[in-house]
């Protein structure tokens, strides 16, 4: 009984260990639509277009990881409205990789923050 909750427990901090945030890019505030966004951090990239549509919000674009260092860029997508619960994350890994994404909302602006991450 004992060692099973030891493995329990070096099993949950390897799971929060896997997760740890590298670096990041402040949270931003609220982009509204109708706008292109560049946001760059050492290490990631991304160009965001948030178009209005009726009560929407479409986002396309590309999540971008500009080093070599074995870890990856991630773009954070946090709707208006909905808390502070990521709805999308978009994961880039490997120096010039880049992932494009097409995704719509419910509101009228988006939250996003770019961050480096284990991969």
């Amino acid at each position: 009984m004992r060692l099973a909750s030891t493995i329990r427990t070096a099993l949950a901090a390897a799971t929060l260990a896997a997760g740890t945030l590298i670096g990041t890019a402040a949270p931003a505030n609220a982009l509204p639509c109708g706008r292109t966004h560049n946001i760059t951090i050492d290490g990631a990239a991304a160009r965001v277009l948030l178009a209005c549509e009726d009560r929407y919000t479409r986002m396309s674009g590309w999540g971008k990881d500009t080093r070599t260092d074995g870890l990856c860029a991630q773009l954070s997508v946090f709707p208006e409205g909905r808390g502070p619960v990521a709805r999308h994350r978009h994961r880039a890994c490997g120096e010039g990789t880049a992932r494009n994404f097409s995704n719509r909302y419910y509101g009228r602006s988006v939250g996003l923050i770019l961050e480096i991450i284990l991969a």
